[in-house]
């Protein structure tokens, strides 16, 4: 996962919606949006070569997303971060409790940004282990992507922007969602983020949908895009669809909680 925006309690018919797209090496072994099988009551796409996820939500209404902190300079972690989505669904601590606890230990991950909620309560909790401290989210719009929460990135602020606008309408349609995270734009190199990676390739990541591209004999790019919604009934909905040209997909899953 390396860019989303959510928001919390801002349309009538919809108080949760989360929009997101995960960039990714299109060879990384990868289950589409499932309820695991060994798991049942967590709905979500897979990491096979790890066993961890970027984006899922549990049926009691829990969820959580995931992004990488980018910057070359970070140790590896000794443990997948894409696991801090797997426990966090499957704890029995509250949110808080197991927020306070990754804090202490966080150091064990390679460099991420994760923010999880419960899509009953409207509570939402974010915490990188680049930063400082639990953050709490009340209700608004945000994004970020693949560096602090408060970066003004450029991608970040037009999806959250574009995202504030669709909220508006009172007709909330998916593919319209699809359409915010399918924007190709880059930015002008002046407004680039400064990662400790090379312009051109700073380039290359700048836009919301990242078209493939060779970085190190593998294709990379957005693979998939998401999007989760709860409408005031208590119905959730998860979408996902596949962007690697050669395999595109759509799936969709629904519940109520």
């Amino acid at each position: 996962m390396c860019l989303l925006a959510f928001a919390i309690n801002q349309h009538p018919d919809y108080p949760f919606i989360l929009i997101a797209n995960r960039d990714e090496f299109f060879d990384r072994p990868t289950l589409p949006l499932h309820r695991w099988q060994d798991h049942q009551q967590i709905i979500g796409g897979r990491d096979e070569e790890a066993g961890g996820s970027w984006l899922a939500i549990h049926e009691n209404g829990r969820w959580a997303a995931l992004t990488n902190f980018r910057d070359p300079s970070l140790p590896a972690g000794e443990v997948s971060r894409g696991m801090l989505v797997n426990n966090c669904l499957l704890t029995h601590q509250t949110l808080p409790d197991w927020f306070d606890e990754l804090a202490n230990n966080a150091d064990k991950y390679s460099g991420f940004n994760l923010v999880a909620g419960d899509l009953i309560s409207g509570e939402c909790f974010y915490l990188s282990n680049q930063s400082i401290g639990v953050h709490t989210f009340s209700d608004g719009v945000y994004a970020f992507s693949n560096g602090h929460i408060d970066d003004q990135w450029p991608k970040m602020h037009w999806l959250r922007n574009a995202l504030a606008d669709q909220l508006t309408d009172n007709n909330i349609d998916s593919d319209n969602l699809f359409n915010l995270l399918a924007h190709p734009e880059t930015v002008a190199e002046e407004h680039l983020p400064s990662t400790g990676i090379s312009a051109d390739m700073e380039k290359k990541l700048s836009s919301p949908f990242i078209k493939p591209f060779e970085l190190g004999h593998r294709q990379y790019g957005t693979r998939s895009s998401a999007i989760v919604q709860l409408n005031t009934q208590r119905q959730w909905q998860f979408f996902e669809r596949g962007t690697i040209p050669s395999h595109p997909y759509q799936k969709k899953l629904s519940g109520k909680l």
